[in-house]
């Protein structure tokens, strides 16, 4: 009668939800396939942060101001990215702050809410990310940290929320046209069986 009893006072225990994670669609360069790339987000519903230098609308190969107001009025968020694409551990200290703060004033000028900034060729110090943080961002996207076929595989299984350094947030490997989507999938996969995280693609 006592194994009964205590039979009967466990509770059968519900399968747990998995655990969160936050996915980010993010285009660096301003390039102005990027307007199609919006496009389709828009079609799902979705928004994505588009990366943009601001020396650079209207040149051969990247998007107009025009454009990029639209993806601004669409919902999308404009984030920095320098003014012309610079290295920023490789240039010096003057240069680093002309190039992160007056890419985010030009932005700020076009009335962008401007906030997050990704560094190019994901190239970061802990100077550029002092520069970073100096210039009014809140957040700067290195590339690598997060485990990636083909790159690194003894990494963490996501970016935690909130981030440890919000200066220096980690990603998978840059998708190219050689990822596949099984691979991009799988960030997202492994992140929820690992614990959850944020994912930046």
């Amino acid at each position: 009668a006592l194994a009964l009893a205590a039979l009967g006072a466990i509770a059968p225990v519900a399968p747990a939800d998995p655990p969160p994670v936050v996915v980010s669609l993010q285009f660096d360069d301003g390039t102005a396939d990027h307007v199609q790339a919006a496009s389709i987000l828009d079609a799902h519903g979705l928004d994505g942060t588009f990366f943009v230098n601001s020396s650079r609308p209207g040149q051969a190969g990247f998007a107009t101001w025009q454009e990029i107001d639209a993806l601004a009025a669409a919902g999308h968020e404009v984030g920095g990215h320098t003014l012309t694409h610079a290295n920023v551990p490789g240039v010096t200290a003057t240069e680093q702050l002309r190039e992160v703060c007056d890419d985010r004033a030009a932005l700020l000028a076009r009335g962008y809410a401007v906030t997050s900034f990704a560094y190019p060729f994901g190239a970061t110090s802990a100077a550029a990310a002092d520069a970073v943080r100096d210039c009014g961002y809140n957040s700067g996207r290195r590339v690598s940290g997060i485990v990636s076929a083909g790159g690194c595989a003894g990494c963490a299984w996501s970016e935690t929320i909130p981030p440890a350094d919000p200066y220096l947030t980690r990603i998978p490997q840059s998708v190219r046209s050689t990822t596949t989507l099984n691979e991009i999938q799988d960030y997202v996969t492994n992140a929820r069986t690992h614990g959850g995280g944020w994912i930046q693609i």
